[in-house]
């Protein structure tokens, strides 16, 4: 048993690509985002969309390109001035200066979009990876808190033994011993392999190798935080800037779709080469002509398709206001869920780590003194070590699901909590 649990944490700890967060340094959650700003996959596409954003709004107000034209006639047409032997003519499309100012608007509109929606992502992953940390820390807690009833079996075992050398013990006291030692070795084993699980968790989610080590982790302190002063900061969540500018950009698509069916005008020259006639005495013989050219579009055929385009761009906008209004709802609650969550983990977490756990410790040590004494039976020190593994693991997991609450926390409103954020002086967990 010893030799397996040995060989599992033997490859927890193998390193395929060593670096900073394998090192003895203690790994903080900064240390663990500034990584994964870097390395994790949804944070580099999401970086991509807005350049891609950015770049495709270069060309949004752009004037459509002139149009020349240059014709050549085989069989030159007779003119009173000569025979016209070819032609050319430029024509520059008139756009409307609020159209394009509309399509600036919404390209500008759509890059702020994506630049907030590269932030909704980044809350995200900061969300994972500290949940991730907290379980990680979790599972090297409860594998610390095994190790020493290991340790503490160990002993109760040898002190059995040794009564029993004297006919001072029952034989049945060694056997629940090694059952307990057995028992707890194999819940070493099981909290390494979760070690190992949380560990590859945690490095998903920061783009890095679910192999690589994770380092010591560094302690956490916080406290329980304010509902109203979260629910007031949540006004500023990047979900709902995102939303904003989606709506802006519709509104923007909305008045350049207003003016679609609108003529357009375009202005032009116009150049016509003329040869000279044999014999030509008028003084205008073989003169080319300038002309200068008007246009402008008849929008006959396209009306259902112009209303169609404005009714679209309404439903978008109808469509990104409800999309803002349930975001806004929904991230309201979960600012009161998580903060009630994590208020619930904090009491639970300092009754078991304040008082249950100190006592349990206090009455283990207690017994196993009468133990020794002959003055209690082994089945009641046994009895005091299970519950002091009960009270530890439950330690252990209030304080992950505090940590967990507070990451869920921070991802509702929006941003990291702050010591402003807290409702005041807190124990640290």
């Amino acid at each position: 048993m010893i030799a397996a649990l040995a060989a599992l944490l033997a490859a927890v700890l193998a390193t395929p690509a060593p670096d900073a967060l394998s090192g003895p340094a203690p790994v903080t959650l900064d240390a663990l985002l500034a990584y994964a700003a870097e390395h994790a996959p949804r944070q580099r596409a999401a970086a991509a969309r807005v350049e891609l954003a950015r770049q495709t709004a270069r060309g949004a107000d752009v004037w459509p390109e002139p149009r020349l034209m240059i014709g050549v006639d085989p069989l030159p047409i007779e003119t009173r001035n000569g025979p016209a032997w070819g032609r050319a003519s430029l024509t520059q499309p008139l756009p409307w200066t609020d159209t394009l100012a509309a399509r600036r608007d919404a390209a500008d509109a759509a890059t702020r979009a994506a630049a907030e929606q590269t932030a909704v992502i980044a809350l995200d992953v900061r969300f994972e990876t500290a949940r991730a940390l907290a379980r990680l820390r979790a599972s090297r807690d409860e594998q610390a808190v095994v190790a020493e009833l290991i340790e503490l079996n160990r002993m109760l075992l040898r002190s059995a033994e040794d009564k029993l050398g004297v006919a001072r013990a029952r034989h049945a006291d060694v056997i629940a011993a090694r059952i307990e030692l057995a028992r707890l070795e194999t819940v070493a084993l099981d909290v390494a392999q979760q070690g190992l699980t949380r560990q590859a968790e945690l490095n998903a989610a920061i783009g890095r190798s679910t192999r690589a080590p994770v380092g010591p982790l560094a302690p956490t302190d916080s406290g329980a935080a304010s509902l109203d002063r979260l629910l007031e900061s949540a006004a500023d969540h990047p979900t709902l800037a995102a939303n904003a500018a989606r709506i802006e950009a519709a509104r923007a698509r909305l008045r350049a779709a207003a003016t679609a069916g609108r003529p357009q005008l375009s202005v032009g020259l116009g150049y016509t080469l003329i040869g000279t006639p044999e014999g030509a005495m008028a003084p205008a013989a073989g003169r080319d002509a300038l002309s200068v050219q008007m246009g402008v579009t008849l929008p006959l055929w396209g009306g259902e398709a112009y209303t169609g385009a404005e009714a679209a761009a309404e439903a978008a906008i109808r469509l990104e206001e409800s999309a803002r209004d349930a975001a806004a709802d929904v991230i309201a609650w979960r600012i009161v869920e998580q903060t009630v969550a994590a208020e619930t983990a904090l009491r639970r977490l300092r009754l078991y780590r304040d008082t249950a756990l100190p006592l349990a410790d206090e009455r283990l040590a207690v017994l196993t003194a009468a133990y020794a004494s002959g003055e209690v039976p082994f089945e009641r020190v046994l009895d005091a070590e299970k519950q002091k593994e009960r009270y530890a693991t439950a330690a252990i997991r209030a304080a992950e699901a505090f940590a967990i609450a507070r990451a869920a926390l921070a991802h509702a409103v929006g941003r990291p909590l702050t010591a402003a954020d807290d409702a005041g002086p807190q124990e640290a967990p």
